[in-house]
């Protein structure tokens, strides 16, 4: 139960971190854009992306049992969830 859980929140991580990563890109290729205001957003894109190491570290090593990774791995996806609605309802 505990692995699923974290398999879950890995593999839910990593799909959501896909949507920054081409935000992040698209931001970096584009100079920022209109008077580079585009660089404001790129610290709250860049960020989600680091928790894409610990992740990736749980799938590679299939070390599920480790609490601190499941921590870093559970606020991570709580703040890429939030930031990604956030993302989603200010362009609507």
């Amino acid at each position: 139960m505990f692995k699923i859980f974290h398999l879950t929140i890995c593999v839910l991580l990593i799909l959501v971190n896909i949507f920054f990563l081409i935000v992040s890109i698209s931001i970096l290729f584009e100079n920022g854009g209109a008077f580079g205001f585009g660089y404001i957003i790129l610290p709250f894109t860049l960020f989600p992306n680091l928790f894409l190491i610990s992740s990736i570290t749980v799938l590679r090593k299939k070390d599920f049992k480790n609490p601190v990774l499941l921590l870093i791995n559970t606020l991570g996806l709580t703040y890429c969830l939030f930031f990604f609605w956030f993302f989603i309802i200010s362009t609507i």
